[in-house]
Order: structure tokens, then C-alpha cells, then sequence
């Protein structure tokens, strides 16, 4: 003979199935749109963050083309040679891709 199970122990057991399952499906979805926000701001940072160095580097540059300005009038190029070997390092290369060689040219785009 079958046992009796009453209508009220299968209706209780089957919502708390339900809401298990969507506490699960609701608690999925807020991790997932958790990490999805998580690396869109990691890239906005990244961006931003590249973004400055790009302009602090080109300040740099507009410095340092008007410290050799001079020197480039006074043929001083043993002192401009120091100055570029001196802000581009090898060593420093290496660990930035970002960053070419550094060389001075003269008036006819000739290397100094």
C-alpha cells in the first residue's frame, strides 16, 4: 500500500525548492554582473592611468626639447648626448615597451 503524503508537507517542500532555486539563479546573476563590473572599471583605470603617462610624457618632451634648444645652438652635443643616455636608460627600455630610443638629430636630420 502507497503512503500517504498530505498536500500541505508537498506543497511547503516544493517552494522551499523554488526559492532555493531562485535565491541560487539570483545570487548567480549578482556574481556574474559583479565581475563584469569589476573588469570594466579595471579597464578604465588602465585607461586613464595610461592616458596621463601619455601626457606627462609628452610634457616631458616638450621640456626637454626646450633645454636642448640651447645646447643645440652652442653645438654642445657631447652635453645633449649625456641628457638623452641619461633620461633613456637600456635597463629602462627593457621594462617599458612603450618607450623607444632617444636620439638627437641635427639640422639636416643627421644623427649627433
Amino acid at each position: 500500500m502507497k503512503k500517504f503524503v498530505r498536500i500541505k508537507i508537498k506543497l511547503v517542500s516544493s517552494i522551499i525548492i523554488l526559492i532555493s532555486a531562485i535565491f541560487v539563479l539570483a545570487l548567480s546573476l549578482i556574481t556574474v554582473m559583479s565581475i563584469v563590473g569589476v573588469q570594466k572599471s579595471i579597464a578604465k583605470s588602465k585607461n586613464t592611468i595610461w592616458k596621463a603617462m601619455i601626457a606627462k610624457g609628452k610634457i616631458l618632451v616638450q621640456n626637454y626639447s626646450m633645454a636642448m634648444t640651447g645646447m643645440a645652438e652652442d653645438n654642445s652635443f657631447t652635453v645633449i648626448q649625456s641628457l638623452v643616455s641619461a633620461t633613456v636608460k637600456p635597463k629602462f627600455r627593457s621594462s617599458q615597451p612603450a618607450l623607444s630610443i632617444g636620439k638627437h638629430r641635427d639640422g639636416r636630420r643627421a644623427v649627433g
